[in-house]
């Protein structure tokens, strides 16, 4: 998914970084700007939407309006020219399925105008059972935790993150999910840390418990209150420049 502008400047160097990237193995490329124009600050976050999309439905969508590529689209990079058709840069001018050899992924590039460039890989997460028809989407940085879901085993060290509304209580739970654990070994950890991380609310008082594979507290920290207050936040724009 490119940032893709349609600007003479902006889009043969990225034609020319995705095309040294992927070399000769083929990608195919678009841009949802042709269907929705340029959104400004939500242009990334409209690229994200249709990715995600995609990825559901299973179907890499059309670039509409889109013949043939800019004949202008050719970048002189370490003395080569960087051309569509040299490196397998497919625009699809249809819906088709994802290509049966490739992964099911989809990488979404956004640029600022001001220098902060984005950059996130999505791909189709696995379903947790094979007659699920459920198809998940999730960012890439979480990929390690089905494998091990489904072998029920653990390998490396997990953390747990565990709060409550009162430091009695969050002890009590502490030791709950300790004992759990050393009592359940079929029991995937890493599922359970990702659940206590990103699927729980946040409450008042906090406290973590790293779990070795064998089951065994690694180190339990001391329960202590968050902040009643957030922090002061200061924003820092530095454009190109490194002088940060």
């Amino acid at each position: 998914e490119w940032h893709g502008t349609g600007t003479p400047t902006g889009d043969p160097i990225e034609v020319g970084a995705v095309g040294r990237v992927f070399g000769s193995k083929g990608i195919l490329i678009g841009s949802v700007k042709p269907n929705v124009g340029h959104s400004e600050g939500c242009s990334g976050l409209s690229s994200l939407i249709k990715s995600v999309l995609s990825l559901e439905h299973g179907i890499i969508p059309p670039n509409i309006k889109f013949s043939k590529p800019n004949p202008e689209s050719v970048l002189r990079l370490t003395r080569r020219t960087v051309k569509f058709a040299e490196h397998g840069l497919v625009v699809p001018t249809k819906p088709i399925p994802f290509p049966e050899d490739r992964a099911e992924r989809i990488s979404v590039n956004s640029f600022g105008i001001g220098g902060t460039n984005a950059h996130v890989s999505m791909f189709l997460f696995p379903t947790l059972t094979s007659h699920s028809s459920q198809k998940k989407v999730i960012l890439e940085s979480y990929s390690s935790a089905i494998p091990e879901a489904q072998a029920g085993t653990c390998t490396r060290p997990e953390l747990m993150l565990l709060s409550a509304n009162t430091s009695a209580s969050l002890k009590a739970q502490m030791t709950v999910y300790q004992d759990f654990v050393q009592s359940n070994p079929r029991v995937s950890r890493s599922s359970m840390a990702f659940t206590l991380a990103l699927r729980r609310e946040w409450l008042p008082h906090r406290a973590y418990t790293i779990i070795s594979p064998d089951g065994s507290v690694v180190e339990a920290s001391a329960p202590s209150k968050a902040p009643s207050q957030a922090p002061e936040v200061y924003m820092v724009f530095s454009g190109h420049g490194a002088q940060w």
